[in-house]
């Protein structure tokens, strides 16, 4: 509740800045405690605002999860996949939601080669185990 307060003060200032968001998302997460719920679709909104002030590649990754559960796996992959090769080519976040997305969409091989290399990129044994546990179930 503290924290929710200080985000209320924060949000009266005048201009909203990217901790602002990112703490606004945080919170929506942290609602789901009291209702039992996600948001889904406040979180893609708080999302968007981010990645106008502060595009990065953690933003735009989290954008697509967000959206995925809000809107169906279609529209999240879309983002996921508009974001320059190059860009995420060693970042394991993406290739773990790539996965996940895919295996949801019953893309299988896509979905093995996506968790292939969000296993290779882990450096987390217990990350590593999780996401080994997710490939075999496709």
């Amino acid at each position: 509740m503290e924290a929710e307060r200080y985000l209320h003060t924060a949000s009266q200032a005048g201009g909203i800045g990217r901790f602002q968001l990112m703490a606004a998302i945080q919170s929506v997460h942290a609602q789901r405690l009291r209702t039992g719920r996600i948001e889904w679709e406040a979180i893609a909104q708080l999302y968007e605002g981010l990645i106008r002030t502060h595009p990065t590649l953690g933003a735009l990754v989290g954008r697509a999860a967000a959206v995925a559960e809000a809107y169906g796996s279609a529209s999240g992959i879309t983002l996921l996949e508009a974001i320059p090769s190059a860009e995420v080519v060693n970042y394991q976040p993406y290739w773990a939601l790539a996965g996940h997305l895919y295996k949801r969409m019953h893309r299988e091989e896509d979905a093995r080669s996506a968790y292939s290399r969000a296993i290779g990129l882990s450096t987390d044994v217990s990350v590593r185990r999780f996401l080994n546990r997710q490939a075999s179930e496709i």
